[in-house]
């Protein structure tokens, strides 16, 4: 049996080869191009989450940052971006189409003990805002809605009046800020902190104030469980 180069199906099957191959080198040198963008960008809000920092894996797919000395509150904390898989055609056409999956930074962080009480600040146009509504919903959190400048609605749900109402500053924040984030969520199980967002070229500016303001909440978010704890006592 001989294949000739002149037979159509065959002509067809070289240059498929051809483009999968070549879309797998372009779409590697672009992931690993966004990574190092990335990591320039998260740089600058490096000293709101600690002082000192490795990269335990980075590769086009991504990067991971541990924090070796997180800041107060946190004991342990963590950065992963995950890009999308650009390198292999079919399967970016798949999820960036009909999957809507998009290139995410995701902050975890831990406390010394957990808080009594949840908090979450969500984006419902995005899938992992639906979980975390449908989990807010299951824990009984009253969930209220923040309309910003531009018509975006995120919602916000807490156990307690006073977490409400930081949620409430949370969300308008993001919203006046226009920024990319889609999901903060304070838990009573570990991870008790995750806060998720989108890359965009606007992260650089936001990057420093949403660490800073995402920990300052979480020390709010404890203060809730003190002031639990003492009351109980004095009773």
């Amino acid at each position: 049996m001989t294949i000739s180069l002149k037979d159509p199906t065959t002509t067809l099957i070289i240059g498929l080869f051809v483009v999968l191959l070549g879309w797998y080198w372009f779409g590697t040198m672009l992931n690993r191009r966004r990574v190092m963008r990335i990591l320039r960008v998260i740089e600058v809000g490096v000293p709101e989450m600690g002082t000192q920092f490795q990269l335990p894996w980075r590769s086009s797919a991504g990067v991971q940052i541990n924090f070796l000395e997180p800041v107060a509150p946190y004991t342990k904390a963590n950065i992963v971006v995950s890009l999308e898989a650009r390198d292999i055609l079919p399967v970016w056409l798949f999820d960036h189409f009909f999957k809507g999956k998009r290139d995410q930074v995701v902050l975890r962080a831990e406390f010394a003990r957990p808080p009594v009480s949840e908090l979450v600040v969500l984006d419902p146009t995005t899938a992992l805002g639906r979980l975390s509504l449908d989990h807010a919903r299951s824990q009984g959190g009253l969930i209220e809605q923040a309309t910003g400048p531009r018509g975006r609605r995120l919602g916000y749900a807490a156990q307690s009046k006073a977490l409400q109402k930081q949620g409430e500053d949370l969300a308008r924040l993001i919203l006046q800020q226009d920024w990319p984030v889609w999901v903060v969520s304070y838990q009573t199980h570990s991870p008790h902190l995750i806060v998720v967002w989108g890359v965009s070229e606007t992260n650089r500016e936001m990057i420093s104030p949403l660490f800073r303001r995402v920990r300052r909440v979480a020390q709010e978010v404890l203060k809730e469980g003190q002031q639990g704890t003492a009351g109980s006592k004095n009773r």
